[in-house]
C-alpha cells in the first residue's frame, strides 16, 4: 500500500503546526480586542510600554509631535497612516483620539497603538503610546514601533493651517 506509512517528518511537522495554532489561538483568546475610550493615563509596565506625552516612558529624545495644519486633517493622515501598517488594525477612532491594535509577526502578539490628539495654540499635537497586553517585557518592540511612527508619518504632506481648522 503506498502512501499510507507517511514519513516521520511530516508528522512531526503536522504536530509542530498543531501547536502554534494552538499558540496563537490561546494569545487571541487571552488578549481579546476591545477598543479603548480614552488614551491612557500612564504606561501599566515601564517594562512593556513606550509613551511620548505629558511624561515619557522610554522615547529617549522624543516630544510630542507638533503640527501646523488642522486637527481633522491630521487625524485623517494618522488614520490612513494607520491603515498602511501591516498587521494592524483600528479599533478606536474619535474625534481626538485613535486606538489601534498591531500584532507581532509570528506569535501574533497585540500590542495597543494609541493617540491622542488636542490643539495647543494654532498647532496640533499628537501624544503616543504602545503597549503589549500580554507579558512584562516587549523586547524593545513598542520602542521601535514609536520611532517608526516618527520616521514615517507624512505631516508633511499636509495642508498648512491652523489646528481648529
Amino acid at each position: 500500500m503506498v502512501g499510507l506509512n507517511r514519513p516521520r517528518g511530516w508528522k512531526a511537522a503536522g504536530a509542530l503546526l498543531a501547536v502554534y495554532l494552538l499558540l496563537v489561538a490561546g494569545i487571541t483568546l487571552a488578549a481579546p480586542d476591545e477598543p479603548w475610550d480614552a488614551f491612557p493615563a500612564g504606561c501599566p509596565h515601564e517594562s512593556n510600554c513606550t509613551r511620548v506625552a505629558d511624561q515619557n516612558v522610554r522615547g529617549e529624545g522624543l516630544a510630542p509631535m507638533r503640527i501646523a495644519a488642522a486637527r481633522d486633517d491630521v487625524q485623517a493622515a494618522l488614520l490612513e497612516w494607520l491603515e498602511e501598517q501591516p498587521r494592524t488594525r483600528i479599533l478606536n477612532s474619535q474625534d481626538d483620539f485613535v486606538h489601534a491594535v498591531q500584532r507581532t509577526v509570528f506569535f501574533r502578539f497585540p500590542d495597543d497603538f494609541t493617540f491622542q490628539l488636542y490643539c495647543e495654540g494654532d498647532e496640533t499635537v499628537i501624544q503616543v503610546q504602545s503597549q503589549s497586553r500580554l507579558g512584562t517585557n516587549d523586547l524593545g518592540v513598542n520602542e521601535k514601533r514609536v520611532r517608526g511612527f516618527y520616521e514615517d508619518f507624512g505631516a508633511s504632506a499636509l495642508a498648512p493651517g491652523n489646528c481648529a481648522g
